[in-house]
């Protein structure tokens, strides 16, 4: 999610809904050494709201 004037603070640190891009989730595990196991993305969900993983840390 982009920064704004209006929303300053990243997806993950705001103090209201923790709203993500898959892209933003993708990039928070990366950034914070967690692995993703597994997902259920592919082109038939392209454009799908939900995105479903299996973590670890």
């Amino acid at each position: 999610m982009p920064i704004t004037k209006n929303l300053p603070n990243e997806w993950y640190n705001t103090p209201n809904l923790h709203m993500c891009t898959i892209k933003d989730f993708v990039n928070y595990c990366n950034k914070k050494n967690i692995k993703i196991n597994s997902k259920n993305l592919n082109y038939k969900n392209l454009f799908s709201q939900l995105g479903i993983f299996v973590i670890e840390k």
